[in-house]
């Protein structure tokens, strides 16, 4: 590659932050670019001196050529335009945006939408439909304007496709039907039912429809349907007739998503089993299995000490990683499901860990293998952690229990019972008296260790209770839930102190002791700051803003797109580089970061930096 060529790479691929904030060409995009880059090669002197341990990145660019940016919410779906010029991206954000495939830019915003799980071009590229909740609409891609709505659906529309004319456009919904539609008329043409016969079906037996196409010369729509918990179901229709021609199963496992090839011949399914699944559609056989090499972090913690950090796998490993030069050290196997929850003993010793293999393993982290395996839980264990002093571990299932182990035997000390759906989060009081556990029951219990008696039971939250924390002196609780709220809890009477909207999802809480300041509640979306016995209610700006903060602190932006000092905007994460799961280190000056790509990011910075 000659250095003009590296240089395109280099700008396509952080087009979107060389322009928002021009300062970050010789930040984030030189710190992230490939090892091998000419450009990062030229400039490696102009690489940030206060980030002390750097991204570990790849050799060489990637494939990605360009990552759009624009979008406030999941991107549920992404389609070409016939020529190849322009995108289009339905969002959760209710919004479908159109984009110039060579300058990357937004080219439409198209709104007055709710989520959008479908979206695609038309044959001549002149019109984009996309569907929503019960609705199917079509825009004009000159224009940007709508030009129809088709309504009928009673469910999300997760599928839409035009004709090979494009007079006609195909919907598949969870309201298990195909239906089509004329586009001028905006008439339903023809309705077809994924069910069989007329008996009564059990939610979980419904054939939500997830993929349709019609096949090359009209006639035909072939359909992919899922149930919920089991297998994927291939159903062809023809339109002439209006009956099912052919219908099989897809016996690819616990199935995720599916693709028809727009010939119809084939269907692409992914699944439980890590590997693309492709069926022959006249002979409903498998004919290729392409395996899937890519992990998903389940968390990610640092030592005590900040020197190591742990990671859990999707692929049952536990990976052990130096903070000062950001490389693995250690794999620890024996898990035989996903790794759910890691967390460090109070001296860095040993590791505890909980599974979908329904355990919790302790290892030692000097000899690398494990010391204790705890059974017990009937169902996956979502959280563990140590006691202050490290002798016992508590941890949160999908079983609904809590449980207390001896660390030394891997005895059961205690079994609390009392949630009524999974446990998330679990925590012990700072004098190891009481453990909080977090469920999807909405609630947060307080129980005493020692007789494994509830204690507490705190209502208030309206949707699941992601994490759970005690303050420094064990008087109150904050809880991070799905409502987007943090609510902090006198330990005591029960009594709901304050509430706090955050605006997203705070998964991760840690109180700080700011001495005579009062308490600070650092979460993964914003900080509060708390007083004595309540809190004022107010957040820290977590943005690009001076903060009065009394202490240097590192950290993660609310929408996990900066990291932050002093709740400056410092470090841009190119979206690779952005958290599932995440933690800070005690001092505040490293930050582990376990990606969506299974990657694991440890940046450790100065404290003593320039900017303010």
């Amino acid at each position: 590659m000659n250095l003009v060529e590296d240089a395109y790479r280099f700008i396509l691929l952080n087009r979107w932050i060389i322009e928002q904030a021009p300062l970050q060409t010789y930040v984030s995009a030189l710190l992230f670019a490939p090892a091998n880059s000419i450009i990062r090669q030229l400039f490696v002197k102009e690489e940030p001196s206060w980030v002390l341990t750097k991204p570990v990145v790849e050799q060489n660019w990637s494939r990605c050529l360009q990552i759009f940016e624009g979008h406030s919410d999941s991107v549920r779906s992404v389609a070409f335009s016939p020529d190849g010029s322009r995108i289009a991206s339905g969002s959760d954000d209710e919004t479908v945006r159109i984009w110039d495939t060579k300058s990357g830019t937004e080219i439409w915003k198209l709104e007055d939408h709710g989520e959008v799980y479908s979206a695609i071009f038309s044959p001549d590229g002149n019109w984009v439909a996309s569907g929503s909740y019960g609705t199917i609409r079509i825009w004009d891609t000159k224009s940007g304007k709508e030009v129809q709505k088709l309504e009928g659906h009673s469910r999300r529309v997760q599928s839409v496709a035009f004709s090979p004319d494009g007079s006609r456009i195909a919907s598949g919904s969870d309201d298990e039907t195909v239906r089509i539609w004329d586009i001028n008329s905006g008439k339903e043409l023809q309705r077809w039912s994924t069910k069989l016969g007329n008996e009564p079906q059990k939610e979980d037996d419904n054939l939500s429809v997830r993929s349709v196409i019609f096949l090359p010369d009209g006639s035909q729509v072939a359909s992919i349907a899922s149930r919920l918990y089991g297998n994927a179901v291939y159903i062809l229709w023809s339109i002439m007739t209006g009956k099912e021609v052919r219908r099989f199963n897809i016996p690819a496992g616990f199935f995720q998503s599916a693709l028809l090839s727009p010939d119809g011949g084939r269907v692409a399914a992914t699944s439980d089993s890590r590997a693309i699944h492709i069926y022959n559609t006249k002979s409903g056989k498998e004919v290729q299995r392409l395996s899937i090499r890519t992990n998903r972090i389940g968390s990610v913690a640092f030592s005590l000490d900040g020197s190591q950090v742990a990671s859990g796998l999707d692929d049952n490993i536990i990976c052990v990683w130096d903070t000062k030069s950001g490389k693995e050290v250690r794999k620890l196997e024996g898990h035989s499901d996903q790794v759910r929850s890691v967390a460090y003993s109070p001296n860095g010793s040993q590791i505890a860990s909980g599974s979908d293999d329904y355990t919790v393993r302790i290892w030692d982290t000097t000899l690398g293998r494990g010391v204790q395996k705890l059974e017990g839980h009937s169902r996956s264990v979502r959280s563990v952690v140590f006691s202050p002093n490290g002798s016992q571990i508590a941890s949160g299932s999908n079983d609904y229990t809590v449980r207390i182990w001896d660390t030394k035997s891997g005895r059961e000390v205690q079994k609390l019972e009392g949630h009524s759906d999974w446990v998330q989060s679990v925590v012990f009081s700072p004098n190891g008296s009481q453990i909080a556990s977090g469920s999807f029951d909405n609630t947060v219990r307080i129980w005493d260790t020692k007789s494994g008696r509830e204690v507490q039971k705190l209502e208030g939250h309206s949707d699941w209770v992601r994490s759970v924390a005690f303050s420094p002196n064990g008087s109150q609780i904050a809880s991070g839930s799905n409502d987007h709220t943090v609510r902090i809890w006198d330990t005591k009477s029960g009594q709901e102190v304050a509430a706090v909207n955050m605006g997203s999802t705070p998964t991760r809480l840690r109180f700080e002791d700011l001495g005579d300041s009062g308490l600070r509640l650092r979460t993964s979306a914003g900080d509060i700051e708390v007083e004595d016995g309540g809190s004022s209610g107010q957040l820290t700006s977590n943005l690009q803003t001076p903060s009065s903060r009394t202490g240097p602190k590192w950290d993660i932006s609310g929408d996990s797109s900066w990291v932050m000092w002093r709740d400056r905007g410092s470090l841009w994460l190119p979206p690779d580089f952005r958290p599932i799961s995440s933690d800070v280190s005690r001092d505040g000056s490293a930050i582990t970061i376990g990606c969506t790509t299974g990657r694991v990011v440890v940046l450790r910075m100065s404290m003593d930096v320039l900017f303010v």
